[in-house]
């Protein structure tokens, strides 16, 4: 896109006023990937903290290699953490990954 136009269509009304969502901000990109809103929606369920093999479980249509991926594409954007714990690796939610599920994921989800 020439001149300009590219800036001018990022442009959404929200609550009064102009907001640009550009949608190559790499969160945006992230968050389109194939199971990335799967993922943050199941770590925001109950009690949040998942190891890799139940989120595998939880999604099983996600190969290994491509559920490693997203998580670590999730991790690298601060939706997510990863941390060791009692000798396995836990992913959950950070506070802005919450933040996200809730205010954004789960009103889309409503809408449909």
């Amino acid at each position: 896109m020439r001149g300009g136009s590219r800036e001018k269509s990022c442009y959404v009304e929200f609550e009064g006023t102009q907001v640009c969502i550009d949608p190559f901000l790499p969160g945006l990109r992230v968050l389109g990937l194939k199971y990335s809103a799967q993922i943050l929606i199941l770590l925001g369920k109950d009690i949040g903290i998942r190891n890799f093999n139940e989120i595998s479980r939880d999604i099983p249509e996600a190969g290994r290699v491509l559920l490693a991926s997203r998580l670590r594409d999730l991790e690298k954007q601060g939706l997510i953490e990863r941390r060791a714990e009692g000798g396995h690796i836990q992913y959950s939610l950070t506070e802005k990954g919450g933040r996200l599920v809730r205010e954004a994921l789960i009103r889309l989800i409503m809408v449909l």
